[in-house]
């Protein structure tokens, strides 16, 4: 929190998010997700988040780049990518 703070201080129009909740307890997790949710619907800023583990960006996003080996795989809605054979195979197990 006190680094999304710090990062707010300038007014910017775009934040760059990496790994937001590594090593954070569920619930911390859960108010960095209300306050990013927040910030992007209410105060406008565009928010791009870096992220392994596929759950936590696609719970807030309205457009989600996959990237793989550098490169752009695909770019989708979250729920449109969260219907694809490809990822369902491939980060959910499915």
């Amino acid at each position: 929190m006190l680094s999304l703070g710090k990062a707010l201080m300038s007014n910017p129009r775009l934040l760059l998010v990496d790994k937001p909740t590594i090593g954070l307890a569920p619930r911390v997790c859960k108010d960095i997700a209300t306050v990013l949710r927040n910030l992007n619907q209410h105060a406008g800023l565009t928010i791009v988040i870096t992220k392994q583990n596929v759950n936590f960006p696609m719970s807030l996003a309205e457009e989600i780049h996959l990237l793989e080996t550098g490169r752009v795989r695909m770019t989708e809605t979250a729920d449109d990518l969260h219907n694809e054979q490809y990822i369902k195979e491939t980060y959910f197990g499915i």
